[in-house]
């Protein structure tokens, strides 16, 4: 069964490269995808390093960016 999709990214994390968002973006969206819809969202960080991989700075941010798209869908 597919599912939407929330991507979301810390702008700091330098563990996953700001290209490869995009790329699961663009893969999701092509012909015969099996994603009903998909969302990326990137949350501004001026801090840098691995511990934003894991939204250190960020982690109301996330929750708030998650807790909103469930909601968008009727399930928070």
């Amino acid at each position: 069964m597919p599912y939407p999709v929330l991507i979301v990214r810390d702008e700091g994390d330098s563990i996953v490269e700001a290209f490869e968002p995009n790329m699961l973006l663009a893969a999701a969206t092509s012909a015969g995808s099996l994603v009903p819809s998909i969302k990326y969202v990137l949350l501004p960080n001026k801090a840098r390093g691995p511990a934003e991989h894991n939204f250190a700075s960020n982690r109301q941010t996330l929750v708030d960016t998650v807790s909103g798209w469930l909601a968008e869908r009727g399930l928070r």
